[in-house]
């Protein structure tokens, strides 16, 4: 799923409306995990909420067009000492509200404001009822 966030955030960078696609791949196989999960009722499969995914693609978005320490919104703390961004699975559970929100203003300033409400609906589509 991370390769498909990883192209539709490149695209978002380079101007290119067909990687939208990556973006309905990722939600919808991260729906059926949830969805088979669900419905199987093991426990052991694995399944992360959207947020983690709408996470991840805004990261990928960010990091793809450049996004600099305290440039764009993005406060200087969610940047390594070599000035890249960090992903969201490297940061503590307290930080991850603040550089979501950080993320998803960048986002909005780059005319993406419907993208975690896109990736839901997609997610739920996967997931099934």
């Amino acid at each position: 799923m991370r390769n498909y966030l990883q192209e539709y955030g490149q695209s978002v960078s380079n101007r290119e409306a067909d990687g939208l696609v990556s973006l309905q791949f990722a939600a919808a196989l991260a729906g059926v995990v949830e969805g088979g999960q669900r419905e199987s009722g093991n426990t052991a499969i694995k399944t992360l909420t959207p947020q983690h995914f709408v996470n991840f693609a805004r990261y990928e978005i960010a990091k793809s067009m450049g996004a600099q320490p305290g440039k764009q919104g993005i406060p200087a703390q969610f940047f390594t000492p070599e000035g890249d961004l960090k992903s969201p699975d490297s940061l503590s559970q307290s930080d991850l509200s603040e550089f979501s929100t950080a993320l998803e203003n960048f986002t909005f300033a780059q005319g993406l404001s419907n993208l975690g409400i896109d990736f839901r609906r997609w997610y739920e589509v996967g997931a099934g009822p």
